[in-house]
């Protein structure tokens, strides 16, 4: 006789990120960042040995005078671009890393919401 355990569950974070901005520009530059970085990472190269950043982010930061942590810039690889309605951007994401929503939010004067789908209709 064989004894099967099989465990089972929905692992996915399924999240709402909610920046509000003071201003509608605000939340533009917001968009513009993320959306940028998120472009950029999907075409850059993995950095040389004792880099945090690929050649091509560093210089997007440098020109754009922006700063990324090395950790918002990995959790690029599983985000999709995002959108403003307003002064305000909505993200709906399964993943638990959402660091490049909080560094641009944060940096661009945002307040930021996070909940859980799950539980919050």
């Amino acid at each position: 006789m064989k004894l099967w355990t099989e465990k089972a569950g929905d692992h996915s974070a399924n999240l709402r990120i909610v920046g509000t901005f003071k201003t509608e520009a605000d939340a533009q530059k917001a968009v513009d960042r993320i959306n940028s970085l998120l472009d950029i990472t999907k075409n850059a190269d993995e950095p040389k040995p004792g880099d945090y950043y690929a050649k091509e982010i560093l210089d997007f930061m440098v020109k754009k005078n922006v700063s990324f942590s090395p950790q918002a810039v990995a959790s690029c690889a599983v985000h999709s671009p995002v959108e403003k309605h307003g002064k305000s951007i909505t993200v709906e994401t399964e993943a638990l890393d959402i660091q490049v929503f909080i560094e641009a939010f944060i940096a661009c004067g945002g307040k930021i919401e996070v909940y859980s789908l799950h539980d919050y209709k």
